[in-house]
Order: structure tokens, then sequence, then C-alpha cells
């Protein structure tokens, strides 16, 4: 292998691909995490359709700062978006946002998330 090889990434052997019905989660946030998720409702050849997640929160601690989210995955709040796939060896990913991510396939659980600000 020479050097100019060497700088970019190793072909991925990708053993989980997109399908619909799909749940992507991510957090961002600057000493926070706020939750998004979304769901795929159509898939292309190298882009899906995704529709984003309610996410319903309770069991707030720490006065109000801390708390507990859970994704309805059949209540979508916003429009179907075509987004580009990036394969990974055990998933797949799309940037939802200039700051945010969204990976998957993520099997729906309660999420901690919390904003200290």
């Amino acid at each position: 292998m020479n050097s100019a090889t060497s700088i970019f990434a190793p072909e991925v052997n990708a053993t989980v691909t997109p399908k619909v019905g799909d749940i992507l989660m991510g957090s961002y946030g600057y000493e926070a995490s706020i939750p998004t998720f979304a769901k795929v409702v159509k898939v292309g050849p190298k882009s899906i359709q995704v529709v984003e997640l309610d996410g319903k929160s309770h069991s707030y601690q720490t006065g109000g700062m801390e708390w507990k989210v859970d994704v309805d995955v059949n209540a979508p709040v916003g429009k179907v978006m075509t987004k580009k796939v990036k394969l990974f060896e055990k998933g797949y990913g799309i940037k939802w946002s200039s700051y945010q991510n969204l990976y998957g396939p993520w099997e729906p659980v309660t999420v901690s998330a919390y904003n200290y600000h």
C-alpha cells in the first residue's frame, strides 16, 4: 500500500443496510444531550427517505435538567426528507442537520437526556 491511498477509509463490507421501518437515533447539544428520532419510509440505491418521530419526555429529575425520552414509532412529526446514506460495517448513518447525525438501525428503548445550561 502506498502512502497516498493509506489516508482513505477502506471499503466497507456492510452487513446491515437500511430497510423500511428502521428507526434511527442521534443526539446533539453542547453540555446537553437532546435526542432526535426518525423512521425510514423509503429506501433508494444511495439514499433513504425518513420522517422525524415524536419523542415523549417524562421522569424529570434534578430540577428538570435530566429526563427520560421514549420514541413513538407511529407518530411522525415532520415532512418526509431524502437523505444520503453512509454505510458502516454494522449499521448506517445520515446527516440530519449541520450539527447532528442519526444512526441506525436502532432498537427503540428509553433514552436519558439532559441539559445543564
